[in-house]
């Protein structure tokens, strides 16, 4: 009898203890005309009977803040009883963007498409920079039809940490470069992102397919000797999973910043001429340092590290670094060190030194570039490239900027326009 009433009391007292915590039961969303009130729910963290946590509710907030789905966020908390409930306030923002994707593709995308907090994009590849050159450094635009892109994006899927994105490339002719004779490459890729303080791990897979037409079947092999095409036909599959750190994306309000990503592939190639298939891997990862030397003026360090374990990828998934840059060398690398360190100095509208980099108009930069590696995938001889380039950033009223950027290399001087939305 008295084991039978120390466990009823045991029983209670969990029970009293367990059912004592604050808890949210009700959630009320304000202001929204669009956009579902599960949308909110799920990028806040909220769940019927949660424990009541402050600290967990900014950080709802600001991914509320962070989806670019609102121009404003306010939370309270009202009790109800013993209990409480979360008032979200929100003021929505325009979902409907210019979008601008890889390539140069130019479309419109909604991030709150019917409401329900998904990010879907199209664009087109109809623009490029051909080969011709004024004045010897000045690429000259060419209109082209290049295929769509397409794709969606679902953060905070179901409620959870994952961001969820879907996208699709169709290409007539291969990004990389301007050769006539690459008639196909379509691509999908399916990547996940689950979010934890400033990291993230990320899984990806990829999908793609395309196809080469030569007229002269030695110039065919030629090329595929010399690491620039790849396989006339090739499909390949490929899964990865990485790790980012850091601040990448705001890293400027801070006085220094650490941050970077890494991934790690392997994929596996097959319908090749020859009937095999093959399988390759791949190593990469991005460290960047920002360091505010005095007021506003910065020192901003990018290194990008790739290997190739074993294997050759196939064109569209071999190491590229910032080709237009070392176009000279000839690099198609399997395994390189690339290093860039910008000098940037934010000045105002009036030319005089901004005192927060959101007051900043003008940006007039200074690159320092170099690269070491091996010159392809057949060839293991290091090549060694240095340049030097110089930029101006334009942050207009139209919340766009604008950015030339001239490069003097060892052969020749190169000229490039950045534009970011």
């Amino acid at each position: 009898m008295k084991i039978r009433m120390i466990l009823i009391l045991f029983f209670v007292l969990l029970s009293i203890v367990a059912f004592s915590e604050d808890r949210i039961i009700e959630l009320e969303v304000r202001g929204n005309e669009k956009t579902k009130d599960f949308v909110v729910a799920q990028l806040i963290g909220y769940r019927e009977g949660m424990v009541l946590d402050i600290e967990q509710l900014y950080i709802g907030k600001r991914a509320l803040e962070d989806s670019g789905l609102f121009q404003d966020v306010y939370i309270s908390v009202i009790p109800v009883g013993k209990d409480y409930r979360l008032v979200v306030e929100v003021v929505e923002a325009t979902s409907i963007y210019p979008y601008v994707g890889p390539f140069m593709a130019i479309g419109i995308g909604d991030r709150n498409l019917f409401g329900l907090g998904i990010d879907a994009y199209l664009g087109l590849r109809f623009f490029r920079l051909g080969d011709e050159k004024l004045w010897d450094f000045l690429p000259i635009p060419q209109l082209f039809w290049g295929g769509p892109v397409a794709g969606i994006r679902i953060p905070r899927l179901f409620g959870s940490q994952i961001d969820l994105s879907v996208q699709g490339y169709l290409f007539r002719e291969v990004p990389w470069y301007s050769v006539a004779d690459f008639t196909e490459l379509n691509r999908v890729t399916l990547s996940s992102v689950y979010r934890f303080e400033t990291s993230a791990i990320l899984l990806r897979l990829l999908y793609e397919s395309g196809s080469t037409e030569f007229a002269d079947d030695d110039s065919s092999e030629a090329m595929s000797t010399e690491g620039v095409l790849g396989p006339d036909e090739f499909n390949n599959l490929m899964i990865g999973v990485g790790y980012s750190y850091g601040d990448a994306t705001n890293y400027e309000r801070l006085r220094r910043n650490l941050y970077g990503n890494t991934f790690i592939d392997l994929g596996y190639v097959w319908d090749l001429p020859e009937g095999s298939g093959a399988l390759y891997s791949r190593i990469f990862a991005e460290i960047g340092y920002y360091h505010r030397i005095i007021a506003q003026i910065y020192l901003l360090s990018e290194t990008s590290v790739a290997v190739t374990p074993f294997g050759t990828p196939p064109l569209t998934q071999r190491f590229f670094p910032g080709r237009d840059v070392w176009d000279d060398l000839s690099f198609v690398p399997r395994h390189y060190i690339e290093e860039t360190l910008h000098v940037g100095i934010p000045l105002t509208g009036g030319f005089g030194l901004a005192m927060t980099m959101d007051q900043a108009v003008f940006i007039p930069k200074l690159y320092l570039k170099g690269i070491i590696g091996d010159r392809s995938a057949v060839d293991d001889r290091i090549v060694i490239g240095a340049a030097i380039g110089l930029g101006l950033r334009w942050n207009t009223p139209l919340g766009i900027s604008l950015e030339p950027q001239i490069y003097l290399r060892e052969r020749a001087q190169y000229f490039k326009f950045n534009i970011e939305f």
